[in-house]
């Protein structure tokens, strides 16, 4: 016997079942890709765009720290925002060749990132 009271299911007699409402898949509450022109396909990661085009950042995966030694410890995602990019900016692929970082601009800022860090950073493709 638990030693507190149980809670009655509700009064006692009949009692009519509440009407269900059918099931309506609920709104997206707002990813940042607000943006004109931004495509609804599925977000890709940031690697895999080139050079000259164009992206709104829909999510940053992972979590791993990558300040480098001495890390503040709030991880990648406090690091990218440190740098200037958060969900919903957009920004621009200046160079992707294999075997080197990646070069992009967000706002007057240009950024190297390695291929892991891209690859964690989904984004949608603006078309012009």
């Amino acid at each position: 016997m638990p030693g507190f009271p149980l809670p009655l299911a509700g009064p006692p007699g009949p009692s009519a079942p509440a009407a269900l409402e059918p099931y309506k898949e609920p709104e997206s509450p707002g990813d940042g890709v607000t943006a004109p022109g931004v495509t609804r396909e599925p977000a890709i990661p940031l690697g895999l765009l080139a050079p000259g085009e164009k992206a709104v950042v829909a999510d940053i995966r992972g979590g791993r720290r990558i300040c480098g030694p001495g890390c503040c410890g709030l991880g990648a995602l406090s690091r990218l925002e440190d740098l200037g990019l958060r969900l919903g900016k957009t920004l621009e692929v200046l160079n992707n060749h294999a075997g080197c970082p990646m070069l992009i601009k967000v706002d007057d800022a240009r950024l190297a990132l390695g291929r892991g860090v891209a690859m964690k950073i989904l984004v949608r493709r603006v078309v012009s």
